[in-house]
């Protein structure tokens, strides 16, 4: 499963013997992934755990809310984070989830307040020219337009055992849109330091 705005790898059973076998294999945590996601502002540690609880928002339904301790309706989830980049005012992470629950990567990186570049429904920012380049000038009556139209987040990889019992490892490259936010958010931040 992958969110409406996410990119990267999708696996697909065909069949109904394949499809339960990777429902099994998902189920037992045997599936590995690895997600690559841009976030606001930059984490202190290098790898850190991000553990809390996931249950639904009673105020946005179809949203996510994190609790740091169980309760009724809430299920646990685990992510493990690592710092791949640290730029001026965001970080590049690869993103590790333990477990598979809903919206699970971005509620675990804004509840530590750090949400991913774009998200507005978990309190990500655009990534605006004007916050990289310090002296933009937006001309008079134009509304500046995000460097990126969706959130920074990409099923980067995923490791798992095929129906046959063969091990595959499947990644699939950052699309285009990513990179060129990224190459501009390096260029930008470069010249800040």
């Amino acid at each position: 499963r992958l969110d409406r705005d996410t990119s990267g790898c999708l696996l697909l059973g065909k069949g109904i013997a394949a499809a339960r076998h990777f429902d099994a294999q998902f189920r037992s945590a045997a599936v590995q992934k690895t997600y690559t996601a841009l976030v606001d502002g930059v984490p202190a540690g290098d790898t850190f755990p991000i553990d809390a609880w996931l249950g639904p928002d009673r105020r946005r339904p179809g949203k996510v809310v994190a609790w740091s301790a169980p309760g009724p309706g809430l299920r646990d989830a685990h992510t493990v984070v690592e710092v791949r980049r640290r730029f001026m005012r965001h970080a590049l992470l690869d993103l590790r989830p333990r477990t598979g629950r809903s919206h699970q990567l971005r509620v675990h990186l804004a509840s530590i307040g750090h949400a991913i570049v774009g998200d507005r429904d978990y309190g990500g920012q655009d990534l605006l020219l004007s916050m990289l380049k310090g002296d933009y000038k937006l001309r008079c009556g134009v509304v500046e337009r995000p460097l990126l139209q969706r959130m920074f987040l990409h099923a980067q990889r995923v490791e798992f055992e095929d129906v046959d019992g063969t091990r595959v490892d499947v990644l699939a490259p950052l699309p285009d849109d990513l990179t060129i936010a990224l190459q501009k958010l390096d260029s930008y931040d470069g010249r800040r330091r």
